[in-house]
């Protein structure tokens, strides 16, 4: 995908192939492997004892920060 990860919904950046830039040595070991982009809520389930911080990149963040309050 190309732009800004705010112009596209979380169904849409499902499709995306989260760890297709990761190189090591020229190599592209975990293109195709499935990874996708997960939810806060996703990261939160999965590590729950895991303090958090959450650096907002958005002004005005109103929208931001009731997305995340829910």
């Amino acid at each position: 995908g190309k732009g800004k990860i705010d112009e596209y919904t979380y169904q849409e950046l499902q499709n995306f192939d989260a760890a297709y830039n990761f190189e090591k040595e020229g190599s592209y070991l975990y293109r195709g492997k499935g990874y996708k982009i997960p939810s806060l809520e996703e990261v939160m389930i999965k590590f729950p004892k895991t303090m958090l911080i959450i650096d907002l990149k958005s002004i005005p963040a109103d929208k931001l920060i009731n997305a995340v309050a829910r």
